[in-house]
């Protein structure tokens, strides 16, 4: 999935020498598209799967991670819609999804495992990793 090499900056994901693929790309696309699509109060209680690989998704709204991971067939990132009521970015989408990665990696048995927990990002971390301190 991911690069294990680290960038210039001694960093594995490092929002300087991020790379915006084409799954970020889809990624954002189809979560701006729900934001302008669905009402928020459907979307503040629901979360989508997103695949590692390729940012592709089943378009269903989940209501926790745990039912979203029951219907997977490949690694996939659960992404709640309450953290962006504005939509999201590429950069914010790839972010995530290198953070996703980087952690199925480390622990592949207990990340496919609807128990395992959340990865939470506070916004507070997001804006470190894109070099926008708050």
């Amino acid at each position: 999935m991911a690069d294990n090499s680290l960038c210039r900056h001694g960093l594995r994901i490092c929002s300087r020498c991020i790379v915006i693929t084409d799954a970020a790309k889809r990624m954002s696309g189809t979560i701006n598209f729900m934001c302008m699509l669905r009402d928020w109060g459907e979307l503040v209680s629901s979360c989508m799967a997103f695949r590692l690989d390729d940012g592709s998704t089943d378009g269903t709204l989940y209501p926790s991670r745990k039912v979203a991971l029951r219907y997977q067939l490949r690694p996939c990132c659960v992404f709640y819609f309450r953290n962006s009521p504005g939509g999201v970015s590429e950069l914010d989408c790839q972010i995530f999804l290198n953070v996703n990665r980087v952690a199925y990696e480390s622990d592949r048995i207990a990340w496919v495992d609807p128990d395992s927990p959340d990865i939470l990002i506070s916004d507070k971390s997001a804006q470190h990793m894109r070099r926008n301190p708050m």
